[in-house]
């Protein structure tokens, strides 16, 4: 009976450790597929951190401005009798383009030239006889001083005369007509915009802490929309003295040479001014840094060998202090050393100790001067 009763009891000893032998190494595999489901490897882009030039800017907007300028206008009133161009016609300094009619102003010219002729009569005789002792030296005055504006007279005709003779008062390029043959125009009445565009002026402004970073002679960068892919290069020409009190802002000018006219006067452009100093820096893509409020960060690739002895990559978060950006490029003045592997691309899955899989096939925009793809 003993023996039989210790037999079953061996037997359930046997039984319910099997049982729990079992359950155990059920949890053991479950928590073994848990963990390695719950931290599997990623797939990120990574360089190795570079050593970089950098050419320092300033940065501003500015508006183009032709070197010479005009809405060309009249000084006088009357009819247009002539006009001598073609809205879009380059013109040379000095060229007619719209002759008013001057048939009355002519005619009146005529007469005092009369006068005047009449009056250089008389000073004339009269300062033979004088010589004689038959006129006063009084009425010799009057003579001359009667010739004299008699002479101002025919001047100031002729002055009327050219002013309603309207000229191109510099080289440069027409806009679009305004006037008609014809018609009346008034004082001041827009007759057509002349614009000299070789070369041309961009203006912009800066900050008052840059006043002692530029100079005249500096060279400036120029963008514009309207050339996505294309940069115009110039030079400073001129900083105002003068600080605006309102915005504490300092203007410069700076000239563009432009002799394919492809830059106009109005146009928005952007400008970087390029300091002479040339410092190095740690770069990285724009892309491969993590912004937040609490601190700008990174995550460095290191090599870390596994319990089975194999090496493994993973990643670990690393705090940065970023400096100036250029294009896609920014610069690292603390956090990263030259030669660490940065991820640049695919940071959102990643935590501390994530193991990843560096994967370079899609490449990371990493240019100074990113350009506009055309479609």
């Amino acid at each position: 009976m003993i023996r039989r009763m210790i037999i079953v009891i061996a037997a359930l000893v046997v039984v319910f450790g099997g049982v729990i032998g079992l359950n155990f190494y059920g949890h053991y595999k479950y928590a073994q597929a848990m963990a390695a489901y719950a931290n599997p490897p990623q797939t990120v882009s990574a360089m190795k951190a570079p050593v970089l030039e950098w050419q320092p800017t300033l940065q501003a907007v500015g508006s183009l401005r032709a070197v010479q300028g005009v809405d060309v206008t009249t000084e006088l009133g009357g009819l247009v009798a002539k006009i001598d161009f073609n809205s879009g016609d380059h013109v040379k300094a000095g060229e007619l383009l719209v002759q008013l009619d001057v048939s009355a102003d002519k005619a009146q010219l005529q007469g005092l030239e009369a006068a005047a002729k009449l009056a250089e009569i008389n000073y004339k005789r009269d300062k033979g006889l004088i010589k004689k002792r038959a006129i006063s030296q009084s009425q010799l005055d009057q003579d001359l001083s009667k010739l004299e504006s008699a002479r101002a007279g025919v001047l100031q005709q002729k002055a009327t005369i050219a002013k309603k003779t309207i000229r191109a008062p510099f080289d440069g390029e027409l806009g679009v007509r305004q006037v008609d043959l014809g018609q009346y125009v008034a004082p001041g009445t827009k007759i057509v915009t002349l614009q000299n565009l070789q070369p041309i002026y961009i203006e912009f402004s800066l900050p008052q802490q840059d006043v002692n970073d530029v100079h005249s002679g500096q060279p400036v960068t120029v963008m514009v929309n309207a050339y996505p892919n294309a940069t115009f290069e110039g030079k400073v020409n001129a900083i105002d003295p003068k600080v605006d009190p309102q915005t504490r802002n300092f203007k410069l000018q700076a000239t563009i040479p432009n002799k394919d006219e492809r830059l106009r006067p109005g146009m928005f452009a952007d400008v970087q001014v390029s300091l002479p100093s040339h410092p190095k820096y740690v770069t990285l893509p724009q892309m491969a840094i993590s912004y937040n409020p609490y601190g700008d960060f990174v995550w460095i690739v290191t090599s870390t060998k596994g319990k089975d002895g194999k090496e493994a990559l993973t990643v670990q978060q690393q705090f940065v202090q970023t400096g100036p950006t250029r294009g896609d490029q920014v610069a690292i003045l603390k956090g990263v050393k030259p030669g660490e592997m940065v991820v640049t691309a695919g940071q959102l899955k990643l935590k501390k100790g994530t193991p990843v899989i560096i994967n370079n096939s899609v490449p990371v925009p990493f240019s100074p001067n990113p350009k506009v793809e055309e479609e």
